[in-house]
């Protein structure tokens, strides 16, 4: 005897969000550090709230001429 039968399986799968920073529309992971143009290094600092921090990379002092020649004489 032969038996045929319906078989139904319930999948759910639950997605969350992705556990990532969002810069200007890229994804970065926990602890990533990217540059922005040349003037500032970010880092992502929390993924979980999608915090990030960014920094400039370089500080320029500017000096005025006068200033220059009391150092070089």
């Amino acid at each position: 005897m032969h038996k045929t039968g319906i078989y139904v399986y319930n999948i759910v799968m639950t997605v969350s969000p992705p556990v990532v920073c969002v810069y200007k529309n890229q994804l970065y992971r926990q602890d990533q550090v990217w540059y922005d143009d040349c003037n500032s290094v970010c880092r992502c600092e929390d993924a979980s709230t999608g915090y990030y921090r960014c920094q400039e990379r370089f500080v320029i002092t500017l000096i005025s001429s006068r200033s220059l020649s009391s150092i070089f004489g």
